[in-house]
Order: C-alpha cells, then sequence, then structure tokens
C-alpha cells in the first residue's frame, strides 16, 4: 500500500475540446489520500483550483483564453495527521487553442505535402515553403474557415489576390505547436513554386504539383 500519493508520467489524461474551449483533465494515482488541481496563467496567477479529487476522478474547466501559457499543477491532499498539508506531484505547461479564436489571427505556413513522379509510381513529398503565410478570416463551421495568403517580405506583405480567398479545413489537433490544413479555391488545390518554394499566385499551370496538405506554425500566429 502506498501512504502517500504517486503519479507515473503517464497516469495523467490531459484532453482540450477546441470546438467548445473545454478541458478534462484525469489522473490515476496510486495512495490512500486524494489531489487537487491549481491552474495558473501566464502571471503565475491562480485561476482555478479544484476540491480534493478521487483516483480517475475527471474535472473539467471551461473558457480559457487560447495562446496563452497555462500551468497546471496537481497536489497531493493528504489525510490523517498531515491533513491540510499539500505536496506538489506533477507540473504540466499547457497552451490551449480553441477553434473560434483562429480568426483574425496569421500563421505561417511552414510545410506543403504534394505527389510527384518517382519512375512509374506517384510518391507523397514534402518541401519547406518560404515566406507564405495564411490569415483567417472567417468561421463557417466546427471545421472549416475562409482565409488568405499571402506572402510576407523585406518589402511588406503580398496578398495573393489571383488565388484569395481561400477555404480552409482543419486537418488535425494542434500537435507540437503546429497544425495540418487542406486549402483550396472553389474546391480546387493550389500550386506549388518548386524553385521559389511558394504556393503560386495562380490556379493554371500544367508544369506545377497541386498541393495537398499544409502545416502550420500555431505558436507563432498574431492578431491581423
Amino acid at each position: 500500500c502506498y501512504n502517500k500519493c504517486i503519479i507515473e508520467d503517464n497516469d495523467i489524461e490531459t484532453l482540450f475540446d477546441s470546438v467548445n474551449n473545454k478541458l478534462s483533465i484525469k489522473t490515476h494515482f496510486k495512495g490512500k489520500g486524494s489531489i487537487v488541481y491549481e491552474i495558473l496563467d501566464n502571471d503565475q496567477n491562480r485561476i482555478y483550483r479544484s476540491i480534493p479529487m478521487k483516483n480517475n476522478e475527471v474535472i473539467t474547466i471551461q473558457q480559457l483564453d487560447s495562446f496563452k501559457k497555462y500551468t497546471i499543477n496537481i497536489f497531493e491532499k493528504s489525510t490523517g495527521l498531515m491533513l491540510g498539508n499539500k505536496t506538489l506531484l506533477k507540473t504540466i505547461n499547457r497552451t490551449f487553442y480553441a477553434r473560434k479564436d483562429l480568426v483574425n489571427r496569421a500563421f505561417r505556413i511552414i510545410e506543403a505535402y504534394y505527389y510527384a513522379k518517382d519512375g512509374t509510381k506517384l510518391v507523397e513529398k514534402k518541401l519547406n515553403l518560404n515566406k507564405n503565410y495564411i490569415k483567417i478570416t472567417k468561421q463557417i463551421d466546427d471545421n472549416s474557415f475562409i482565409g488568405q495568403i499571402y506572402l510576407k517580405t523585406a518589402k511588406g506583405i503580398h496578398f495573393l489576390d489571383n488565388i484569395n480567398p481561400v477555404e480552409i479545413e482543419i486537418n488535425s489537433d494542434v500537435i507540437s505547436g503546429t497544425m495540418d490544413l487542406y486549402i483550396t479555391n472553389d474546391g480546387d488545390g493550389l500550386l506549388i513554386d518548386l524553385n521559389k518554394k511558394r504556393i503560386m499566385n495562380d490556379l493554371e499551370d500544367y508544369k506545377a504539383p497541386c498541393i495537398e496538405t499544409y502545416t502550420i506554425d500555431v505558436n507563432g500566429g498574431e492578431k491581423m
């Protein structure tokens, strides 16, 4: 038996519902006590404290601010002679991104994936893009948005008006600060300039590969 709570590295489950801006946390621990969650904002102000929770109980926190760093502390709430004391067991640092908060922000497009011939086969290839960004301007539904693609250079910002506006479909959750998208114009894929490593400002070029998916830097998203 364990007189103190013990949490292994893989015993904490955090699930963020980006559509409804809701965080759920469940912790499996060994021990006779209970645990308490505290959430601190980027300025280390406590914005949430739970009641003592039992093993595998789920807490839900709603309406966290997107693009801000939070610290989640898990304390042991002791029993018996140690009642009232608390011991820090684990600390988790997280940033959350609600879908609605993507609107009116711009993100760097890191990579584009496309298919090219390799002998007689079509193989998927990846290209690191140069100076391409996307601004999300409107949300259509949970996963679909409207946006505009532009270049950011030393001479300023240049919107690709021959292909804008574009339709955006989110294809993944945020993983390690990045997210995958489909981007189309009236249902058609955009083209890639392999020499300049950029998205073409043109929808018709039979020599240019069609881009299948994109990866954007969500951490670097800025209001625009």
